[in-house]
């Protein structure tokens, strides 16, 4: 079963869950990064971006139906590459 936690700046301090965490959503200034891992113990990898060219300031968990709910920046520039 996966397990998901989020990571943000303003969301939710806390993920509680059933199992060990496989699947991370970050908040970032260039979307949602998917992170997610194969076995415990093993490295985290990058598997998707959501939401790329948002601004995402939190992402909490809804609890009634278990979605995710994020808050996403009104400005839409984009951002410059380094």
């Amino acid at each position: 079963m996966t397990e998901t936690a989020y990571l943000s700046p303003n969301g939710q301090a806390l993920t509680a869950g059933s199992g060990p965490v496989t699947r991370i959503l970050v908040a970032t200034l260039r979307g949602i990064a998917v992170l997610e891992q194969e076995n415990r113990g093993r490295a985290w990898t990058v598997t998707d971006r959501l939401l790329q060219d948002r601004h995402i300031g939190a992402i909490v968990k809804e609890s009634f139906s278990g979605q995710a709910i994020r808050r996403v920046s009104p400005c839409r520039r984009r951002l410059r590459q380094r």
